[in-house]
């Protein structure tokens, strides 16, 4: 179909391209707005050419006149199977690379996740035209999603001859690929002049159901970087947004969707090199994710429209396909908007978070949300870190990366600042046919950074109740003017002190609560972490020694918790008969840790029974780790040697003074010991109730 637009008489000239050689067709004479339907059957037979003998050739359509009037657009039908595809027109004379691109094809049979599951298995077909005299040669190339980042497949190359067509089956490159793939996109790169090839790519399904066009553009056609598409949702019918980038850099997306007046935004859409990304308009509406506004698309929406643009002069393309999956229908929309990308409002970056703490050696990821505005005036909102350079004011506090993440090196305030570092606007030049950047006036957005001190250890890490221990705290950050905190009941009295390392004395009261403390430590940029320094209270006894006579002699014997001791042998040989003396104790907290600090250790006695007698229940002090005089077991002097077949027993209680306060313990020993068939024998068991 070729109609002319204008009010006034269209001549032009028609040529078909068949067998390697162009034919000139007799011309055509349009009225003022008139449509003629042309029937390549037969503009061969004005030719005496059969279809049979040309089943594959281009026609070409030129207005005369110096105002071009004429639009075209081509049907292929199968009348027998019920299908149909579209055939464009696009201008040589206009295209600025020799290299082409279709997004959004289904290929193969579709996996699980594509928008093309469950509607058949689809064979791609690339129909390539030589618009010139000349052979020239065609590599086709796969784009597909992988694993980590989008995968290519180049094809062997095709030879093209002179104004000759061909219809490439991908069929055929099937065992070249990870199948099954949810999409493809495919790039068509030729030898000869730029506008020497014209492409068609449409997937048609292998039972003849369906056919996916797919819109083919040139990869140097900056009207591609851009769209204004509908879309319809209902209980059959999809509609899928594809976008591919066609360059080797990222490339940063403005997206609007409006529906029922809402209007939202994806302010955070990046595509990679070569990648190309499918957004299903459904799956959008019915995630019901709020934008940075707080709008959603209204859960009820059936139709709107889907504003993008390319942010930059990145080379980008895209295609909005609405599929009736059961009836086997698909439309595909590719309304371009702007021949140039959009370009940056230039009061508008925001730096997030606005204002900041972190630890020294602790990091954060910051971003930058900017606002550009396409040829139309509608702004478009985009949040990220790539695209931007940032650094810190002043330095020394904080470093910041080529992507926006900061990390604490010393306590102190800085200042997080982002530039934009692309173009801050592209304008198109109309004499030389291309985008160029105008002026770049790119704002700095800056937000504030405090970074705190971190504590990475403290020495000693616990204390015990009623005792002063001194304390090393090390970390980073701690300023000119550190405070730290221990918690309630510590009373802390700081000493030296520098940036990576507190003394200090912790006075632990007698009645603070026992067990884990935060210790922090506080500067004019906030409270570091925390760290536990631990309250003892003693608990129980948990090992006794017996290590022998004063001049070494008897051997060393210990007793430990739910064990018996049991001591063989002639203790008359080896201790003077009666003495009580030689005795180790070890005291552990409430958490079995043995105790450091200084404290009274007193025992007392109670349930004699034997020869000698006990006087009443008295305390006798110890220090640690002290040994007893032969006056100190029981306050008077050893007994005499216990009698042939004697023996005596007693109870041994325990608590520890500190701070002044009496902490009970728990351990109870019974002793027993005596002569039994002239062999001295002494047994303490330990129980812990």
């Amino acid at each position: 179909m070729v109609s002319n637009t204008s009010g006034n008489t269209v001549e032009a000239d028609i040529f078909l391209d068949f067998a390697g050689e162009r034919h000139a067709g007799a011309p055509l004479t349009f009225k003022p707005h008139e449509t003629k339907i042309l029937s390549i059957s037969k503009l061969l037979g004005d030719l005496e050419t059969s279809p049979a003998s040309a089943p594959e050739g281009g026609i070409t359509v030129i207005p005369r006149g110096a105002v071009p009037a004429l639009i075209a657009q081509g049907k292929i039908m199968d009348v027998a199977k019920g299908f149909s595809t579209t055939l464009d027109f696009p201008l040589p004379e206009v295209q600025r690379t020799n290299a082409l691109h279709a997004t959004g094809v289904p290929i193969g049979l579709p996996s699980k996740d594509s928008p093309y599951a469950g509607t058949g298995v689809f064979i791609p077909h690339v129909i390539v035209r030589n618009m010139t005299s000349a052979p020239q040669s065609v590599v086709i190339t796969l784009e597909y999603p992988g694993e980590k980042e989008p995968q290519q497949t180049p094809l062997a190359p095709l030879a093209l001859g002179p104004y000759a067509t061909e219809d490439l089956s991908l069929d055929s490159a099937f065992g070249l690929l990870p199948l099954p793939l949810p999409f493809c996109s495919i790039g068509i790169q030729y030898s000869g002049p730029r506008g020497s090839v014209i492409a068609q790519v449409s997937s048609i399904e292998e039972k003849g159901d369906l056919v996916i066009d797919s819109r083919v553009a040139n990869e140097g056609d900056g009207w591609a970087g851009s769209g204004g598409n509908p879309w319809h949702l209902d209980a059959e019918t999809e509609s899928i947004l594809f976008l591919t980038n066609l360059s080797d850099r990222p490339a940063p997306i403005g997206f609007h969707v409006q529906a029922h007046g809402v209007h939202y935004y994806v302010d955070d859409l990046r595509l990679e090199p070569h990648e190309t990304r499918a957004i299903d308009l459904r799956k959008l509406r019915d995630a019901q994710k709020p934008d940075f506004h707080k709008n959603k698309i209204p859960a009820d929406a059936t139709d709107g429209s889907v504003v993008w643009v390319r942010i930059g002069n990145v080379a980008v393309m895209g295609q909005m396909v609405v599929l009736q999956r059961h009836k086997g229908l698909a439309s595909n929309y590719h309304c371009s908007m702007c021949q140039c990308g959009s370009y940056l409002l230039p009061w508008a970056l925001v730096v997030t978070p606005s204002g900041a703490t972190i630890n020294v050696n602790s990091s954060r990821q910051f971003d930058a949300t900017a606002s550009y505005v396409d040829c139309y005036g509608n702004v478009y909102p985009l949040t990220g870190h790539q695209g931007f350079g940032w650094w810190p004011d002043p330095p020394g506090v904080a470093t910041v990366s080529a992507n926006g993440y900061v990390t604490g090196v010393s306590g102190g305030t800085t200042t997080i600042n982002a530039l934009f570092i692309d173009c801050g606007k592209w304008q198109y030049d109309y004499f030389y046919d291309c985008c160029n950047c105008k002026y770049d006036n790119s704002p700095v957005g800056a937000t504030p950074l405090n970074v705190k001190a971190k504590i990475t250890s403290i020495s000693a890490p616990r204390g015990l109740t009623g005792v002063t221990t001194s304390v090393t705290i090390s970390g980073n950050g701690f300023g000119t003017n550190p405070t730290v905190n221990a918690g309630t009941g510590i009373t802390v009295t700081r000493g030296s002190f520098s940036d990576t390392q507190i003394q200090a004395s912790f006075a632990v009261a007698s009645n603070a609560p026992s067990g884990n403390h935060a210790v922090t430590v506080s500067t004019a940029q906030g409270t570091s972490n925390s760290v536990n320094f631990y309250v003892q209270i003693p608990s129980k006894v948990v090992r006794f020694d017996y290590p022998g006579a004063p001049g070494g002699v008897g051997p060393l014997q210990i007793i430990t918790d739910g064990n018996v001791l049991g001591i063989a042998g002639n203790i008359l040989l080896t201790h003077q008969c009666g003495v009580y003396r030689n005795y180790v104790y070890d005291v552990v907290d409430q958490a079995g840790q043995s105790i450091d600090g200084t404290y009274t250790f007193t025992y007392w006695f109670s349930d004699y029974q034997g020869p000698v007698g006990l006087p009443s229940p008295h305390d006798v002090p110890m220090t640690p780790n002290s040994l007893l005089t032969d006056n100190q077991f029981f306050g008077k002097p050893a007994p005499a040697c216990l009698g042939p077949d004697e023996h005596e027993s007693f109870k041994m209680h325990h608590y520890a003074t500190t701070g002044g306060q009496r902490y009970d313990l728990t351990t109870v020993i019974t002793v027993s010991k005596g002569r039994f068939s002239g062999e001295y024998r002494v047994d303490a068991p330990i129980t812990t109730p």
